[in-house]
């Protein structure tokens, strides 16, 4: 549990610094030039998971089961970690190049490619730092270097540099990460580069090359929209719009998704044990997310547009709107995650690929079709089937393995949930129409989701009435 606060607490942090900095950005660049500076951003985060080669499931699970192996798991996965982030880079480079015509863009992608590297390397030391249930290190390395980063590309902005040095610092920070949180691994975990093994590290290339794939269709679900939006040829200023609501919607999910990334491990053990607690951890998410997913969609239909407004004024008036569909599909992305966790915990790698090749056909053959007819809105409602359609085959297949009550945690909390619709027929917009669907919201999980037994624990902590 303290390894999971810490993780938890590591991404609550960078994102709020990164909300800061998106805000700054956004405010500052104005719509245009912020699009192009995130385009870069999904540009390299969308390739930097082939560098992953399922390091992520394979490091947490198998320290997770013998934590002895670390200095061999750890040796062998940091040196493919790198020269895959190296052909990583080059292969961004290239496709960047050719496919870019703008100059700048292209300067823009270069970097962004060099910073690529350093990224997977630093997303490689929290993954061990992780698997050895010291995440603390994780919360202050993070911590640190985004607010470094945030520091000096304020500077920058304010001093008069380009979205072109901002990448720079991105580039510089991230490998300064990297470098440091290895010393601290070399120095307290593990003996890095011992001698190699060139049986291993091929068994490793062979069962990471389907997790990696795994991951790459992952990646693309949540960059490929703005992407797509670039190459489909619509104005930079419904780009930043789009980018912009994506990335308060990647802070919001970052929340259930660190806490189902740290119990990784847990339900490695779990599952070797047979103990079945994985059907609890589901339940939590399953039920969770519906809640949170609905009060997030809440807050973005009705107070979107007008913290928008407020905050940047009529140039983002489009990112209100978006919010306001935007924030909604928070509900199968954490159905998604938490059925992808517990099937990683039973490897079955084919599971998740048929649920995201799916969700990534989807996306990719309705987006060009709902563009055309929504604009940026298009591409929220093709992520938004995307998302539903590989929740369902995830949650088909999971169902099939331990046997989940999905009636009581999906059907129900789902159904509860719609009387909380009735806050679109206040008329009343903003935090007046935001507060009756919250106070719907909360009657209905607590007498609709939440079940007899659950209920007691809440009175048990927060009162002393039982319940009849």
């Amino acid at each position: 549990m303290i390894n999971s606060g810490y993780l938890f607490g590591s991404h609550s942090v960078t994102n709020l610094i990164r909300g800061f900095y998106a805000i700054f950005l956004a405010y500052y660049l104005g719509p245009e030039v912020y699009g192009l500076y995130n385009y870069g951003l999904s540009w390299y985060l969308a390739f930097i998971p082939l560098s992953y080669f399922g390091h992520e499931v394979i490091v947490r699970r198998e320290i997770g089961k013998n934590s002895k192996d670390i200095d061999a798991i750890a040796s062998h996965t940091l040196f493919i970690r790198f020269c895959a982030a190296l052909l990583t880079a080059l292969l961004s480079v290239l496709l960047g190049l050719y496919f870019e015509e703008d100059d700048f863009l292209q300067n823009l992608l270069l970097i962004f490619s060099i910073a690529l590297i350093g990224r997977s390397l630093a997303l490689w030391t929290d993954i061990i730092f992780s698997s050895v249930e010291k995440s603390r290190f994780a919360f202050t390395q993070n911590t640190i270097f985004r607010f470094l980063e945030v520091t000096c590309g304020i500077a920058v902005l304010l001093g008069g540099g380009s979205i072109l040095i901002l990448a720079v610092l991105n580039a510089i920070f991230w490998w300064l990460q990297a470098i440091s949180s290895m010393v601290i691994i070399r120095r307290q975990f593990a003996h890095l580069f011992t001698v190699l093994e060139s049986e291993k590290i091929w068994l490793l290339i062979k069962i990471g090359a389907v997790l990696g794939f795994l991951a790459i269709l992952n990646a693309w679900m949540i960059q490929g929209p703005v992407i797509m939006l670039r190459f489909l040829g619509h104005d930079s200023g419904e780009l930043g719009a789009l980018a912009l609501t994506m990335q308060a919607f990647l802070i919001l999910f970052g929340i259930p998704w660190a806490i189902g990334n740290a119990s990784l491990p847990i339900l490695a053990r779990t599952v070797e044990r047979q103990d079945n607690k994985e059907l609890l951890f589901m339940e939590v998410l399953l039920k969770g997310g519906c809640v949170f997913g609905m009060a997030a969609g809440l807050g973005g239909f009705s107070l979107g547009p007008f913290v928008v407004d407020f905050v940047f004024g009529s140039s983002f008036d489009k990112t209100g709107e978006l919010m306001g569909i935007c924030f909604w599909i928070l509900i199968p992305g954490i159905w998604l995650s938490a059925s992808i966790q517990v099937l990683h915990a039973h490897q079955k790698t084919f599971a998740i690929f048929t649920g995201l090749i799916a969700a990534v056909v989807a996306l990719v053959l309705s987006t060009p079709v709902l563009v055309e007819s929504y604009g940026a809105a298009g591409s929220l409602y093709a992520l938004a089937s995307g998302m539903i359609l590989a929740s369902v085959i995830t949650l088909f297949w999971l169902n099939q393995i331990i046997h989940l009550n999905l009636i009581h945690s999906v059907l129900r909390p789902s159904v509860s949930m719609l009387p909380c619709l009735l806050f679109l027929f206040v008329e009343e917009k903003g935090f007046f129409q935001f507060g009756v669907g919250i106070a719907i919201l909360i009657a209905c999980t607590y007498f609709f989701v939440l079940n007899m037994q659950e209920r007691e624990i809440l009175h048990s902590k927060f009162g002393h009435r039982k319940i009849s």
